[in-house]
């Protein structure tokens, strides 16, 4: 898990890593399927730039999700899903 999330970005035709998404699409996913086992011919272009993005392609930025506002983020901490759950008690070994 990363400290903090980096801002969101639009996904559409100005996209920073257009260049990469298409690359994939045209040339990578069909010579090297075995590169990209999480897509298929029927991933969009922005399932494209999400997979490239949490590889850490570096002009592939974090893409905002459906109603996330663009520059979008949260640290640790703010968000729901916080990291409550990596300081609880540990469980008893009878179950």
């Amino acid at each position: 898990c990363l400290p903090y999330e980096e801002p969101c970005v639009i996904f559409g035709p100005t996209y920073p890593g257009m260049g990469d998404v298409m690359w994939v699409r045209t040339h990578g996913m069909l010579e090297h399927p075995e590169w990209y086992p999480e897509l298929s011919a029927t991933s969009s272009n922005k399932d494209i730039a999400r997979a490239l993005y949490m590889r850490g392609t570096p002009h592939c930025k974090r893409v905002c999700e459906d109603g996330e506002e663009e520059g979008h983020h949260e640290t640790y901490g703010t968000s729901r899903l916080s990291e409550r759950w990596m300081h609880t008690e540990p469980r008893s070994a009878a179950y």
